[in-house]
């Protein structure tokens, strides 16, 4: 069946399906995934030219201070490429050590993205690089996620031979993987929360998306834009360069737990479908799906409606994240797996279907034990106080680690403070920005 429906994007949020049900105090978007344009792909995988490059956007912290590129005078890293003389990236690199020669080179050679993945990383968690001692962040390259980077957190008290939780997150629309405290989806508050207090043990394996934005979602800068997973080809792998990487051996890892939010349902699509039958790029003991159960958009044309050119759609049916995942359930990785969370604000249709499906398909183990679980965001307590005002008990006040505050540029309702919260107060953004990595309850 083809859908003919205008092309409607909403700067803030993610639309829901049109099958969707649509949420009280937030409305989703749908996601549209189109085919790659070929121009937009040789720039993300090749660079622009270095006259066209130069005239990027300048980069800011969190707290709206520019952050020059090479505004500090590194000496030059042994590695360094030679002028007129490009080389592979290297596997992975630590972002404290990184100079500015090496991220002039990486520009030079065309990886872009890989350098601003470096750079965003290292202003967006400046506080926590400067503990002592501090957090150390890796950025990957992995050909499980297309040769796209991969950020790997780790807290200061991590210790990579014994008990290793993996976490690997696939973000959704508007963000990206080095987005700083105050982001709308929150991740930065979470992986601070979870590294430093709530499990020291946890390892964040963030992969980033084919068109991610150079300029970072934060309080001071709304991103906005659907997110692209056609990168994504092996988490099993992105997952093992991760550990190589951060020196973690296979066998020291105990729990592994794969997410993704909102437009990243579109990534474990893509990681299914690339082995439909043997289920193998897909490993995890937990899942936890922050309201990505989509019914994915794709993009096959246009059509004139009044005068106008609006886009066509279809919802190629594997596409449909539910189904997906239901047939991955049916091989041994999805039959290995111990638990499946769905946090729903939206993604769900109007009688509950793609949950009832997931139900199904992950039923008790052999010894009665449920494998799924429901959480609906709309029968948690309530993001706002009494007065209307994003309840801080809920949604906390950001804070760095020298408890400032962070002024919130962007407003998203009148009636807001103008300082940022861990996350955007609606339930869509809630799912991840209250739970990612939470451990699980009894």
């Amino acid at each position: 069946m083809i859908t003919v429906a205008p092309r409607t994007i909403l700067a803030e949020s993610p639309v829901a399906p049109a099958t969707a049900q649509a949420a009280a105090d937030t409305a989703p978007q749908a996601h549209v995934a189109t085919s790659t344009d070929p121009v937009a792909a040789f720039a993300a995988n090749n660079g622009l030219h270095p006259d066209v490059a130069r005239y990027a956007d300048p980069k800011k912290n969190g707290n709206g201070t520019a952050l020059p590129l090479e505004a500090k005078k590194d000496k030059a890293a042994l590695n360094s490429a030679p002028a007129g003389k490009c080389q592979a990236p290297d596997p992975s690199y630590d972002v404290s050590k990184v100079t500015d020669t090496q991220i002039k080179d990486l520009r030079r050679c065309g990886h872009h993205r890989l350098a601003d993945t470096i750079v965003n990383a290292k202003a967006s968690y400046a506080d926590l690089l400067g503990m002592k001692p501090p957090v150390t962040i890796r950025v990957v390259t992995s050909a499980g996620n297309g040769g796209e980077p991969v950020m790997v957190v780790t807290g200061p008290r991590f210790k990579p031979d014994a008990d290793v939780h993996v976490h690997t997150h696939y973000h959704g629309d508007n963000a990206t993987v080095a987005d700083p405290l105050g982001s709308k989806a929150g991740h930065y508050a979470r992986i601070r929360d979870v590294i430093l207090k709530e499990d020291t043990q946890a390892m964040f394996v963030l992969p980033e998306a084919a068109n991610s934005p150079s300029k970072v979602d934060s309080p001071d800068h709304s991103a906005s834009y659907h997110v692209s997973w056609g990168n994504v080809k092996d988490q099993v792998k992105t997952v093992d360069d991760a550990l190589a990487a951060a020196k973690v051996d296979k066998k020291a890892v105990t729990e592994r737990v794969v997410s993704a939010h909102s437009g990243g349902g579109m990534a474990l699509n893509n990681l299914i479908n690339a082995d439909v039958k043997g289920g193998t790029r897909l490993q995890a003991d937990r899942l936890e799906l922050y309201d990505c159960l989509y019914h994915f958009n794709r993009k096959i044309g246009e059509k004139e409606v009044d005068g106008k050119k609006v886009p066509v759609f279809d919802q190629p049916p594997e596409w449909w994240t539910d189904a997906r995942l239901a047939a991955w359930s049916k091989t041994p990785n999805g039959q290995a797996l111990k638990q499946v969370t769905f946090f729903s604000a939206g993604s769900d249709d109007g009688n509950g279907s793609r949950s009832r499906l997931l139900a199904k398909s992950f039923p008790a183990d052999a010894n009665g034990t449920a494998r799924f679980k429901r959480v609906d965001m709309f029968k948690e307590p309530s993001l706002f106080d009494k007065n209307g005002k994003t309840d801080p008990a809920v949604d906390p006040v950001a804070r760095d680690a020298h408890n400032n505050t962070i002024a919130q540029k962007v407003l998203v309702r009148k009636q807001d403070d103008p300082v940022a919260h861990h996350y955007r107060p609606d339930n869509h953004y809630r799912t991840v920005g209250q739970h990612l990595g939470e451990r699980p309850k009894p």
